[in-house]
């Protein structure tokens, strides 16, 4: 049986994303970002949902290119993430703009994470878009994520 989908339309950031219906969908997300949307636990055991969020930054006005900006995320990252390890970085087409494309995986806490991300630079705000998941889960929900990804709109 497919899976319906819904849409959610984010007015104060102007964009708008499709996800599955038994995923759920947290506005005002975690750590600032504007929304976060999980995938359903998959047993008792399962204490990681995986998911796909976007973080928002004003650039204030600076001059950013995406390269750029890319650079400081993986100095962010290296900070952030124990035994940080970039998968792939480069810089892409995302739905007509221009983007950056890393792919990293490392640990965080007591969960070995695999991260997706593209950047995109419009209005004087960077849109960090982000799939997350378990090492050992990356694959299994890689699809849908891209599916997600591809509905999203700026």
């Amino acid at each position: 049986q497919a899976t319906e989908w819904s849409v959610h339309q984010d007015a104060t950031n102007n964009v708008s994303i499709q996800y599955p219906n038994d995923w759920t969908l947290a506005k005002e997300g975690f750590m600032g970002t504007a929304f976060v949307i999980a995938s359903p636990l998959e047993s008792e055991k399962d204490d990681f949902s995986e998911n796909v969020n976007l973080a928002v930054e004003d650039l204030h006005g600076a001059e950013m290119t995406v390269e750029k900006y890319a650079e400081f995320a993986k100095i962010q990252i290296e900070t952030l993430v124990n035994a940080a390890s970039i998968i792939k970085a480069e810089k892409t087409n995302f739905q007509g703009q221009e983007a950056y494309l890393l792919e990293y995986q490392g640990t965080q806490g007591i969960y070995k994470l695999h991260w997706k991300q593209v950047y995109v630079i419009k209005n004087g705000k960077a849109y960090v878009l982000t799939y997350t998941a378990n090492q050992d889960k990356y694959n299994t929900y890689l699809e849908v994520a891209n599916k997600m990804f591809n509905s999203f709109k700026l």
